[in-house]
């Protein structure tokens, strides 16, 4: 699945922050996820994308709170 390609994951020109395009943002926000929450890989299969994008999003505020970041 990585590399650059046309479709849902990847739209032209567009290689995000690390250079994996969307796919490379999806595993960040696992990434967040699994490191505030301590949930595992197995936790995210069943969850589209615009859930995944809230976790996140939750995870960040919830890390930015505990270590008093503003």
């Amino acid at each position: 699945m990585r590399g650059r390609r046309e479709g849902f994951f990847y739209a032209p020109g567009d290689e995000g922050r690390d250079g994996q395009g969307t796919w490379g943002l999806i595993e960040e926000q696992i990434a967040n996820v699994a490191a505030v929450f301590h949930w595992p890989l197995s936790e995210f299969a069943a969850m589209d994308l615009e859930e995944l994008a809230m976790w996140s999003r939750l995870a960040v505020d919830r890390w930015n709170t505990m270590n008093r970041v503003e």
